[in-house]
């Protein structure tokens, strides 16, 4: 069965990488994009199972609306959301399946599970930093302050705030270090592009069709 994706921001480069991949996938198609005021365009017939949203914290409202209203599933990788944003996400998950994540990369999901082994080494000191591009809006990014909240968690401390540079066109960085009296110990994930990110909102799109009502991770996913 083919997955049918609503497809919110399809004109920014995120968006545009998903549509190159559903182009060359044989199990899921973008049928719509979803437009300001609710908008449609359509680009193949049929019914949507999922609304995929790689927007703007402006537009997310609308598209997590849209998603509740239709009862269809809800997969974003919008950052720089408020708490306010983040509660709706949670109440529209007593309707319809969600799924946010600040990173779709499959390897950035391993990375924070691997950070729960850091609590042996709770004495160390820690540090985060990570590099973007000079066009990333917010900083810290949202995957790295998600790697802080998981660091900090396992290691039942605070930690110093996080390094953020800007600059070039790096799709992301992003490095935990943990530094001993006698070693050093980096834990470091590169985006080599693009792709990673539109190929994990795929893989989170096809799997969460298949669920119930409820607020899920990528973490579900993989785990």
């Amino acid at each position: 069965m083919s997955i049918n994706i609503c497809l919110a921001g399809a004109t920014g480069k995120m968006g545009q990488e998903i549509v190159r991949l559903a182009e060359e996938s044989q199990d899921v198609e973008v049928i719509q994009c979803l437009q300001k005021n609710s908008k449609l365009r359509k680009m193949r017939s049929g019914q949507a199972h999922v609304l995929v949203d790689f927007s703007l914290p402006e537009f997310f409202d609308e598209c997590l609306s849209y998603a509740v209203k239709n009862k269809i599933a809800f997969v974003s990788g919008t950052t720089g959301l408020t708490t306010a944003q983040k509660a709706k996400l949670k109440k529209a998950s007593n309707s319809i399946p969600v799924l946010w994540s600040s990173n779709m990369s499959l390897g950035i999901c391993v990375l924070n599970k691997m950070l729960q082994t850091l609590s042996a080494l709770n004495e160390y000191d820690f540090y985060i930093e990570e590099t973007h591009h000079s066009l990333k809006k917010d900083a810290p990014s949202g995957t790295a302050l998600t790697l802080q909240h998981n660091l900090e968690k396992a290691i039942a401390k605070k930690t110093k705030d996080v390094f953020s540079l800007r600059g070039g066109g790096v799709f992301g960085q992003h490095r935990i270090v943990v530094l001993g009296k006698e070693e050093v110990l980096t834990l470091q994930h590169d985006a080599l592009n693009r792709t990673v990110f539109a190929r994990g909102a795929l893989v989170c799109a096809k799997w969460i069709s298949k669920k119930k009502k409820g607020f899920y991770s990528i973490e579900d996913v993989l785990y």
